[in-house]
């Protein structure tokens, strides 16, 4: 699991997209792009985002100060209750 978050994220900085189709070319090894496809998409199957702790680290890292506002752009969320 280690090695494939390694390669994830030098893929990532490689293509600078998280498009998974094109991010499945920037493997490297014999691998066909749909096995690397496959491979993410099993990998991002469960995962989730520690938001909370990323949030922290971002303004860290960015040194912003408070107090914040929370803007949300719902232009191109998609109901999924149909």
């Amino acid at each position: 699991m280690e090695q494939s978050s390694h390669q994830i994220c030098d893929a990532l900085y490689a293509v600078q997209t998280v498009n998974l189709s094109i991010l499945a070319t920037a493997f490297s090894g014999h691998a066909k792009e749909e096995s690397n496809y496959k491979r993410l998409q099993r990998f991002l199957h469960n995962f989730e985002l520690p938001y909370a702790e990323l949030s922290h680290f971002v303004v860290k890292l960015l040194g912003v100060e408070g107090p914040y506002t929370l803007a949300l752009d719902r232009t191109r969320l998609e109901s999924r209750c149909r």
